[in-house]
């Protein structure tokens, strides 16, 4: 698979062996920068302050949530986010577009985006947090 990031690192597989392809079904959910969505959009998420850092792999991927509810109480619940309208991308990747693996959190999971995916494909929610 031709992936958006360059993945070659030294000592590391990535994606991992025991990450999986979409199966087209699973919805995921992202917060947006712009309407429509664009490539930027899907860009790896810096580690958080305060966060421990990912392996180099991991910080390589783009973070979704498979839970809206998880998604909008917690981010949009955080000091820097309250009552501020937001936009939610809904995704429902395909095989082609990338490896996903869950970390960190049960509804958590990290993405690592094929050049095949396209940010048209996205459906666009706004939400009053």
């Amino acid at each position: 698979m031709d992936y958006f990031e360059n993945l070659t690192l030294p000592d590391i597989t990535c994606p991992p062996p025991y990450s999986f392809k979409a199966n087209g079904e699973q919805v995921y959910f992202r917060v947006l920068k712009h309407k429509p969505a664009t490539s930027e959009c899907f860009l790896p998420t810096p580690p958080r302050e305060g966060k421990p850092k990912p392996d180099a792999c991991i910080a390589k991927a783009v973070s979704l949530s498979n839970s809206l509810d998880g998604l909008i109480h917690g981010f949009f619940k955080t000091p820097a986010h309250k009552k501020k309208q937001k936009l939610i991308g809904i995704l429902k990747l395909t095989p082609k577009d990338g490896m996903l693996k869950q970390t960190f959190a049960p509804a958590h999971y990290s993405w690592w985006r094929s050049k095949a995916f396209s940010p048209e494909t996205v459906t666009i929610q706004t939400v009053e947090a």
